[in-house]
Order: structure tokens, then sequence, then C-alpha cells
């Protein structure tokens, strides 16, 4: 990550938003939840690597027996947030669009441009 969006994001983990997602512990999804919507406001600013969405996704796909269209609909409006930041928003979307069109692996799809 580079040293300037270090020093103003706090790298977010997948289990912050599995947790989120799934709802399946609700305390710490409560407390995931409260994190999300001040980034949703932009009064906190975090960064989502590429390879946690690729984590996020393979868990919720492989384990959670989620479909691709489903991940895709759960992912896009959080990275989509005021304060989440990503390598690139625009090429998280594309990515996510063709694991689920083109039914490819996310983490290949990140490499297509």
């Amino acid at each position: 990550m580079p040293e300037k969006l270090q020093r103003k994001a706090k790298v977010i983990d997948a289990n912050i938003v599995l947790r989120f997602l799934l709802n399946d512990d609700p305390e710490k999804a409560e407390r995931c939840s409260a994190l999300l919507q001040r980034v949703e406001s932009g009064d906190e600013k975090v960064f989502l690597p590429d390879l946690v969405i690729a984590d996020i996704v393979w868990t919720l796909e492989k384990f959670y027996r989620q479909p691709k269209a489903r991940i895709r609909e759960l992912l896009l409006p959080l990275i989509s947030l005021r304060g989440m930041r990503l390598s690139s928003k625009s090429v998280a979307r594309n990515a996510l669009k063709w694991y689920v069109e083109k039914k490819h692996r996310l983490d290949g799809c990140f490499c297509c441009r």
C-alpha cells in the first residue's frame, strides 16, 4: 500500500466484511456494521486490498456456497462506500462483472482490463 494512503486509511480485513454480510456473530456484526456506517458517511477511511476481496469471494463461494451473482450483489455496494479505498474501484467492479458473466475465478479477473 502506498505510504500516503497507509497514513490516511486503515486496512480492512476479510473477517470484517464477512461478519457484516453473514451476521453469524451478532456482536461482531454490529461492530462491523458501525465501522462500515462510518466508512459510508466518509467519517472513516479504510483500504480494502484486492487480495482481501478475493478472499471474501472465495469464502462466500466455496464455504458458504453463495452463487456468484449474489456475491457480486453483496460486494458492489461495499466497494462503492465513500470512505472505502481500493487500488481501483473500476477494476474491482469490472472484475466482479467478469467473475459473474464470464464464469472466471475472481483473482484472474483482476488481471483483465
